[in-house]
């Protein structure tokens, strides 16, 4: 059995397993290979085309993850996207509501929303350009043999291969094979929600106007989108809709006429009649954090590391910041796995990661509870927001991720 020799193997092909790729390929002399489980079908128009990390949700780019992805050459206006010009956020059957806007960070734009499937193809283009990066795909690790110098990886693919890589980048998602492999655990709290996915067509444009709304059902983000297929492109909204289990099990098998309607009950008519929706899909929404995310030769990133609930759209921020440290820490060494570059990028990451974590739960438990009281408070905050410059800007920048905007 042939034995290939990488620096970095990155276990999971999906968008920040391919970020990682370019991050490293374009600051470091590293080689790299992604290792990817769905197919690579050839009767498929893309190479991404059948990419199952690269699915139907659209996601929040931050200002931040904006500049950042710029500097790696993503330039998502490249990409179709369309830009947040501002977030309308309000509690439901309350008086209490604020409205983030452009001006409260000195930004052009709040943020950008691009569909995970077109950046993840974008992505791929630019890393099968780069001579460093390797992907080899359908295939999963199979077994690890920890060594104090490399891991020797066995992959389960169409030919069997055995490889040996100084670094492995776990960047699977939530729920990780190689994790399991390595026996390592992660922390879960189960917030005994899913999330229904769709896109729906309003009759009103949107502006670029995104909105969370809560609700005694669960939370509903309808995040400005833009549809290549049709001239009304800015009257498509994103819906991300988090209920309790039962409930989304209903809303999943009613017709689209009855989805539509229980939809725009809880919404209101800001945007109009909601005239049309999309395929529909869902996922539990699970908090998993990997404690042990810095270990000997082994790194976990992205949602590997940290599976967080999308009421703030931090996911993929978090990822995004994960990926510029590690390239931050891969400089300062000649061996990618090295114990210094594992431990310094334990100590970047952990005070981010767990502020993250924390506040992004903290918003769950405020905004998912109808007790009474709490609701009064939190429609108290919320105007308070509105008359509080600062205390407003802080919610701004941590609502699209963004942690220092003078940068």
């Amino acid at each position: 059995m042939v034995l290939k020799k990488y620096d970095v193997v990155i276990s999971g092909g999906g968008v920040v397993g391919c970020l990682a790729a370019l991050a490293i390929a374009q600051h470091t002399q590293f080689s790299v290979l992604i290792v990817e489980a769905s197919d690579d079908n050839a009767s498929t128009k893309t190479k991404a085309a059948r990419h199952a990390g690269f699915d139907a949700r659209v996601i929040a780019l931050a200002a931040e993850s904006l500049s950042t992805l710029r500097r790696l050459g993503v330039n998502v206006d490249d990409i179709l996207h369309y830009p947040i010009s501002s977030i309308h956020v309000s509690d439901r059957g309350h008086i209490g509501q604020v409205v983030l806007d452009t001006k409260d960070l000195a930004l052009d734009a709040l943020g950008k929303v691009v569909a995970i499937k077109t950046l993840g193809e974008h992505l791929l283009r630019l890393i099968e350009a780069m001579p460093q990066v390797s992907i080899i795909r359908p295939a999963r690790i199979q077994s690890i043999d920890r060594q104090q110098d490399s891991h020797l990886i066995r992959l389960a693919s169409n030919e069997p291969l055995s490889l040996e890589c100084k670094l492995l980048l776990v960047s699977e998602g939530g729920q990780s094979n190689t994790r399991q492999l390595l026996n390592t655990h992660a922390d879960t709290y189960d917030y005994e929600q899913t999330a229904v996915i769709t896109n729906v067509k309003t009759q009103i444009a949107h502006s670029g106007v995104a909105y969370e709304r809560f609700t005694t059902q669960g939370p509903i983000a309808f995040l400005p989108m833009a549809n290549a297929q049709d001239a009304n492109s800015d009257c498509y909204m994103s819906v991300v809709w988090c209920l309790q289990r039962e409930r989304a099990a209903a809303k999943l098998a009613l017709s689209d006429k009855d989805f539509l309607a229980q939809l725009q009950s809880l919404f209101g008519n800001k945007l109009g009649r909601l005239e049309s929706s999309s395929e529909r899909f869902s996922y539990p929404l699970i908090l998993s954090q990997t404690k042990d995310f810095a270990q000997h030769r082994t790194l976990f990133i992205g949602n590997a590391a940290q599976n967080l609930h999308p009421i703030a759209g931090q996911g993929f921020n978090l990822g995004i910041r994960d990926v510029m440290q590690l390239v931050d820490a891969l400089k300062r060494v000649d061996d990618a796995g090295a114990f210094a570059c594992t431990q310094a990028y334990k100590k970047m990451r952990v005070s981010d990661k767990q502020a993250t974590i924390k506040a992004t739960g903290t918003l769950v438990s405020v905004f998912s509870n109808q007790f009474l009281p709490m609701v009064i408070g939190r429609n108290i905050g919320l105007l308070g927001l509105n008359t509080l410059a600062e205390a407003k800007a802080r919610f701004a920048r941590f609502a699209m991720g963004v942690r220092d905007v003078s940068k």
